[in-house]
């Protein structure tokens, strides 16, 4: 159809070229040779704020021109706002894509249906589609993509997502060309996942740490203190009834896998820690220095109190305290960045934050993957999970550059089941126990501080957990398994 014809054919334009102005770094040359070399399959391993989007973008130009333009692009990404960010730059690159999520309604079914028509009798050189998981997954563009006659490419953007049982059958097998983004590929918990993506999208093209891009001064160097809140004993005991629970029910398998009871038990044992009430009694504490600074971000837990200083106990959820504390205790200008906030009112708060119009910003999952906010300086996190991909996306967040940012701060509410001085009354079962939840926060602690510009900021603390649970680093991860 007539209305149809400049969103379909782009055969007049060369298809994906590098936009005049943008420069390339070697690790991101070389991991588009490396990708090249393998077939055109591969992941690229890349700390959040390397420019994983840039690099597959030029990867796709070089199989482009390989291929005499005469190839079709499939880009998959989490979620619409990352889509959107993905059409923003693709479009730099000279390519008009079809864009394809639920609520643009039948249109790109049929632009999709028709591109894959054309490009299969060879009417149409080539296409690029764009699609958030959920679409990618559902039947309508399932059904559609096994309509590919001829080669073509699968991106997929923060690839662990696809790792799921039921979202990894989705991979197209018909696609010969491959290419896996993610800053953590490994799946928490699911070696099953993570070997499926691997033998899926082939070898690492490249692994460039958090470590690399700070050294190589393509992330800002940070300050890492480490912030200690505990458990109360109400709070402690549901933690350990939990456990029990997981525990009777088989725990979590060698190869990860848990059932679905014991993941909804693990996920109520980690709302605990995530909601540890002294938390925001301690952010109050440490961030007040600041009160009247600028560009501080505070992660929260999606998790829920009762509010004792309310007649009818109404459940909040933690960030709605966090911001009320901040707001009534330090006369903060504070507002929230969810998933409750449409797209426009996001770019307001963006662009609050930016002109100093707010203070801080509190989140908990929607700055995770893709949201970028170089003018974060300080960011104190509240609640982060075990999982290695959470905290590694967060510190990531707050390290990208910005002007006038020589490095970044990041305060991190370690939580511990008690006071270390409490410790040595427990009996050795008791000890044990313990190690559960200590370990998963020493090791995101060791973590941080391993990479930061003040390693030895945390060294007290380090050595007062291994001295009071009498451990070592080295056999620290055994014992507590």
């Amino acid at each position: 159809e007539p209305e149809d014809q400049g969103n379909i054919y782009e055969d007049e334009l060369t298809f994906f070229r590098t936009p005049s102005g943008v420069e390339y770094y070697d690790y991101q040359k070389d991991a588009m040779d490396a990708w090249i070399k393998n077939g055109c399959c591969g992941i690229y391993d890349m700390a959040t704020g390397t420019g994983k989007t840039f690099t597959a973008l030029g990867s796709l130009t070089k199989l482009s021109q390989l291929m005499k333009e005469q190839i079709a692009v499939v880009i998959v990404a989490p979620y619409i706002h990352l889509v959107e960010q993905w059409v923003e730059d693709i479009e730099l690159f000279n390519v008009k894509p079809i864009i394809a999520y639920g609520y643009q309604g039948n249109r790109w079914r049929s632009e999709f249906k028709n591109a894959i028509l054309a490009y299969n009798r060879g009417i149409r050189k080539n296409f690029c589609i764009i699609t958030t998981n959920s679409t990618f997954i559902s039947d309508d563009f399932q059904n559609l993509i096994k309509g590919f006659r001829k080669n073509y490419c699968f991106v997929a953007d923060e690839a662990h997502n696809l790792g799921a049982e039921n979202t990894r059958k989705c991979l197209p097998k018909t696609a010969r060309y491959r290419l896996a983004l993610s800053a953590t590929l490994e799946r928490h918990r699911d070696e099953n996942g993570t070997l499926a993506l691997r033998q899926y999208f082939g070898n690492d093209c490249i692994n460039f740490s958090l470590k690399d891009a700070i050294d190589g001064g393509f992330l800002t160097p940070y300050y890492y203190y480490p912030c200690l809140v505990y458990l109360d004993p109400e709070e402690l005991e549901d933690y350990n009834e939990l456990t029990r629970k997981i525990i009777r029910c088989g725990g979590i398998a060698e190869t990860g896998e848990t059932s679905d009871y014991v993941e909804k038990l693990l996920i109520r044992r980690a709302r605990i820690i995530a909601g540890c009430k002294s938390k925001i009694d301690k952010l109050i504490e440490v961030i007040e220095p600041y009160k009247e600074d600028y560009h501080m971000l505070v992660y929260c837990g999606a998790t829920s109190y009762d509010r004792t200083d309310m007649d009818d106990d109404d459940q909040v959820r933690q960030i709605d305290e966090v911001n009320r504390r901040l707001y009534t205790q330090l006369g903060m200008k504070v507002c929230k960045f969810t998933s409750s906030e449409d797209p426009e009112r996001r770019i307001e708060i963006k662009k609050m934050f930016v002109d100093e119009s707010l203070q801080v910003i509190t989140a908990i999952k929607c700055l995770d993957e893709g949201v970028n906010i170089p003018a974060i300086n300080r960011a104190f996190i509240l609640a982060s999970s075990s999982n290695p991909k959470e905290y590694i996306q967060r510190r990531g967040r707050v390290l990208r550059k910005a002007e006038g940012k020589e490095y970044a701060e990041i305060y991190d509410f370690v939580t511990l089941p008690r006071k270390l001085e409490d410790v040595k009354y427990l009996d050795e079962e008791e000890r044990k126990r313990d190690l559960n939840l200590v370990y998963r926060e020493f090791e995101r602690m060791m973590d941080f501080a391993n990479t930061s510009s003040n390693p030895t900021k945390s060294d007290f603390l380090i050595a007062k957990i291994q001295e009071t649970y009498r451990i070592n680093k080295r056999a620290f991860k055994e014992e507590s398994e």
